[in-house]
C-alpha cells in the first residue's frame, strides 16, 4: 500500500521522496517539494497555517510560503515551520541591570556599616533586589512576548541562576538563541506546532533510538558510536589570569630618582610655541617643572623682572598670594604680553605639584594605567577610586579671618595638614581627586577640592616669610604667606604589566573538574593552556611586598614570584569552573547517525538534534536521527560557588556576616 502524503489537506503528487523534520535551534526547518502547477497553486491559495499529514503522523502550524516555477506543469513549493516568525518579531528584555534607586554619598568618617544601609533600596530589575531575575524568568518572559504558543518541561540550575547586566534587544530568533546558550537549552517545535524547551544535557538522546548493534530487523543503515578522546583531553590546564597591581608612586621634592624608582615628576604642558636653548618645543609637550620655569623666563617676549628668573623659590614664594603675573609681565599697558604669561603662570597655578608624570621605567611596562584600586570593590562591583597622600594646608576665607584673634601665632588665618606618612594606612587620604591624562606618556593629575564652607585646599603646607601688616577695615593681622621647600605626596594607582610575568597562572588537574565518569574516564593528552575572560588577579598594594611587585614589571626577572595577598581564592573557583566548560567539548560523547525503518515516535532532545521522517515515492517511511557531536558547555554561574558568585556580582558582604 502506498503512503500518502497530504499538505493543507489535499493528497500531493511524490514527484520525489518527502521529508519532514523536527530540528533544535531558532532556525526553522524548510523544504522545497516540488508539484505540479493545479497542486501547489491550490495549496497556496488556503489560508496559513496548514498542516502536513505523512504515514500516520500530523504535523501543525504550518506555513506555505512561496512557489516557483520549475517547468511549464511543475513548481517547487516552499514549505516552513513556525520559527520562520521568530526573525519578524522584535523582542526587548533587560535583566537585572545593576543601578541603585537612591545614590550615596559616603563620607570617610561614615561608619562601615553605613554603606549597606539603603543596599535593600534599589530598582525592581537590579540585581540589588530582593527578587532577582532567573535564566528562567528571562526565558518565559521572551517566549511569552513572541505571542506563539510554546511549552517548556526543562529543570536544572541554570535555569534558576540570577543573570547579571543583560540587556538583550532585537530580533526573537537572536535573543531566544542567546538565552538558551546561556541556559544549555535548546529550542525545536512540537508536532502540533508550538514552540519547545528541552534540556542539551539530559544526556537522553539514546531513549528509543533502535540500536544497530543488537541486530534489530528495524536498522537499515548508519551507526551510532561513542567517541574516545582520552589522548585529546589535556590531562590539565593552565588557567592565565590578567594581572592588575596597586603600585604606590611618590613625590618629594629634591629627591634623587634612580631607573626603578617609584618617584613621580612634576610637569607642566606648553601651551605655545617656544624655542629654548636652539630647540623648539611644540604645543603640548610636557616638561619639568625646572625645564618649564627656565624656558619661560627667557623666551620672547622677555619677562618684565628678568632679573629674577622663575623659578621654584619663586612660585613657592608668590604663587600663594597671586602675584607671580604682577611681578613677571613686560608692560602692564600691553594686553598682549599680560596675555602671554597670564597662559605661563596660569600653567603654573594649574600643574604645580598637581600634575606628575610616572617614571619611564614604569610606564614603558604598563598595559593600561588605571586611577583606581582594584583591589577594593563597592556594593556596585565598582573599583575604590584612586587617593591622594599629600602635605596640604586649608586657607580659611575672609568670614573664617573675622571671626578669629588677631594673633595670628595664636590663631593662624591657615592649617597645615600632615597628609603624607612611610606607611598609608597610618593616614588619611586627602581630599582629591585623581585621574590618568595620558596614558602613553603616564601624566596623572591630582586636582585638590574644596573644604568646609569652600575654603581652599592647597598642595603644600604654608608658613610666614614677610613682616606682618594690617589689612585695611579688617582687625585682623596677618603676614605674607608662602609656601615651604618639603612637599610629600603619595598616589596608588593600578597598572597591568606589560611583560611575561602579566599573567597569574593556576593548574587546574582533570581529576578537579565536574565530569562524570561515564563522560570520559581519563585524560592523557598534554597540558594546555587559556586565557581566562572571567576574573583578574587584583593585588593590593602593601609596602613589604614591594621588591615583588616590582619584579613583576621586570622583563629580566626570570620567573617572578607573585604577592600572596591577591585574591587567589576566587582565581581557584574560577578557574576550575573554566576548565571544566573546555573539558565538556571533551567528552567521551555518543556520536552519530542511524536510520530505521518505520515512523518512531521521537522529538529533539539532548543532543538528538534532529529527527526526520521520509516518505519514499514507492511507499514506506524512514526515521532518521542524528546525534550532534558537540553539545555547549554549562553556564559558568553553576558551576561557581555562591561567596564567588555574589563576589563577581558585587553583592555587599556586610561585615559580621549580617
Amino acid at each position: 500500500m502506498r503512503e500518502v502524503v497530504k499538505v493543507a489537506g489535499e493528497p500531493i503528487t511524490m514527484l520525489a521522496p518527502f521529508r519532514w523534520a523536527l530540528t533544535a535551534g531558532t532556525t526553522p526547518y524548510t523544504v522545497e517539494i516540488s508539484l505540479p502547477y493545479p497542486e501547489a497553486d491550490a495549496i497556496l491559495a488556503k489560508p496559513n497555517p496548514i498542516m502536513i499529514e505523512m504515514c500516520g503522523k500530523t504535523f501543525s502550524n504550518i506555513w506555505a510560503l512561496s512557489s516557483r516555477p520549475v517547468s511549464m506543469n511543475i513548481h517547487w513549493l516552499t514549505l516552513c515551520d513556525v520559527r520562520w516568525l521568530l526573525p519578524r518579531i522584535v523582542l526587548d528584555l533587560a535583566a537585572n541591570v545593576r543601578r541603585s534607586a537612591t545614590p550615596k554619598a559616603l563620607s570617610g568618617t561614615a561608619s562601615v556599616e553605613r554603606g549597606y544601609a539603603d543596599s535593600d533600596r534599589f530598582l525592581g530589575w537590579s540585581l540589588k533586589a530582593k527578587a532577582k531575575k532567573t535564566l528562567r524568568d528571562l526565558i518565559e518572559e521572551g517566549l511569552e512576548a513572541t505571542r506563539l504558543p510554546w511549552v517548556a518541561d526543562v529543570k536544572g540550575e541554570p535555569l534558576d541562576v540570577p543573570i547579571q547586566d543583560h540587556l538583550l534587544r532585537g530580533p526573537a530568533s537572536e535573543v531566544l538563541a542567546s538565552l538558551c546558550m546561556l541556559a544549555l537549552l535548546q529550542l525545536s517545535v512540537t508536532p502540533d506546532g508550538k514552540l519547545r524547551l528541552f534540556n542539551e544535557l539530559s544526556r537522553r538522546e539514546l531513549d528509543g533510538v533502535p540500536d544497530p548493534a543488537s541486530g534489530s530487523p528495524q536498522g537499515d543503515d548508519g551507526w551510532i558510536y561513542q567517541r574516545d578522546l582520552k589522548r585529546v583531553r589535556p590531562r590539565g590546564y593552565w588557567a592565565l589570569f590578567p594581572g592588575r597591581i596597586e603600585v604606590r608612586f611618590d613625590r618629594v621634592e629634591g629627591a634623587t630618582v634612580a631607573e626603578k624608582d617609584r618617584v613621580l615628576e612634576n610637569v607642566a604642558p606648553t601651551l605655545e610655541r617656544l624655542t629654548v636653548g636652539g630647540r623648539t618645543w611644540a604645543e603640548g609637550e610636557w616638561h619639568t617643572f625646572d625645564e618649564y620655569l627656565d624656558g619661560v623666563t627667557w623666551a620672547t617676549p622677555a619677562p618684565h623682572n628678568s632679573a629674577m628668573p622663575a623659578t621654584l623659590a619663586t612660585v613657592r614664594r608668590y604663587l600663594p598670594a597671586g602675584s607671580l603675573l604682577p611681578i613677571y609681565w613686560v608692560n602692564p599697558l600691553d594686553p598682549a604680553s599680560i596675555e602671554t604669561w597670564g597662559r605661563r603662570f596660569g600653567t603654573v597655578q594649574e600643574h604645580w605639584r598637581k600634575t606628575y608624570r610616572l617614571p619611564r621605567w614604569w610606564a614603558d611596562r604598563a598595559v593600561t594605567i588605571e586611577a583606581a584600586r582594584v583591589a577594593v570593590q563597592d556594593t556596585q562591583a565598582r573599583r575604590g577610586r584612586g587617593c591622594v597622600w599629600a602635605d596640604q594646608s586649608w586657607l580659611l576665607l575672609e568670614r573664617s579671618l573675622l571671626a578669629r584673634s588677631a594673633d595670628p601665632a595664636q590663631d593662624p588665618p591657615f592649617k597645615n595638614v600632615d597628609g603624607w606618612a612611610a606607611d598609608l594606612a597610618s593616614c588619611v587620604a586627602s581630599p582629591a581627586t585623581l585621574e590618568v591624562v595620558d596614558q602613553e606618556q603616564g601624566i596623572i593629575h591630582a586636582a585638590f577640592n574644596l573644604g568646609f564652607k569652600a575654603f581652599p585646599i592647597l598642595p603644600g603646607k604654608l608658613e610666614y616669610l614677610g613682616p606682618e601688616q594690617q589689612p585695611s577695615a579688617r582687625n585682623v593681622t596677618i603676614g605674607e604667606l608662602g609656601f615651604i621647600s618639603s612637599f610629600r605626596l603619595a598616589v596608588v594607582l593600578s597598572l597591568a604589566p606589560a611583560v611575561r610575568g602579566r599573567f597569574y597562572r593556576l593548574f587546574v588537574a582533570y581529576s578537579e573538574a565536574g565530569i562524570r565518569e561515564d563522560e570520559g574516564r581519563e585524560a592523557t593528552g598534554p597540558e594546555a593552556e587559556f586565557l581566562a575572560e572571567v576574573g583578574e588577579a587584583k593585588v593590593p598594594w602593601l609596602d613589604d611586598q614591594a621588591d615583588m611587585v616590582a619584579a613583576l614589571f621586570d622583563e629580566d626577572a626570570v620567573d617572578p614570584v607573585w604577592p600572596q595577598r591577591c585574591n587567589e581564592a576566587d582565581l581557584v573557583e574560577i578557574a576550575k569552573a573554566l576548565a571544566t566548560r573546555l573539558w565538556y567539548a571533551e567528552r567521551d560523547l555518543w556520536v552519530g547517525d542511524f536510520r530505521a525503518i518505520g515512523s518512531y515516535d521521537l522529538a529533539p532532545e539532548g543532543r538528538r538534534s534532529e529527527i526526520a521522517w521520509e516518505v519514499g515515492q514507492g511507499g514506506g517511511m524512514w526515521t532518521h536521527v542524528h546525534i550532534a557531536d558537540t553539545v555547549q558547555p554549562p553556564a559558568l554561574a553553576t558551576l561557581l560557588p555562591a561567596w564567588v558568585l555574589r563576589r563577581l556580582a558585587g553583592e555587599p558582604e556586610i561585615p559580621g556576616g549580617a
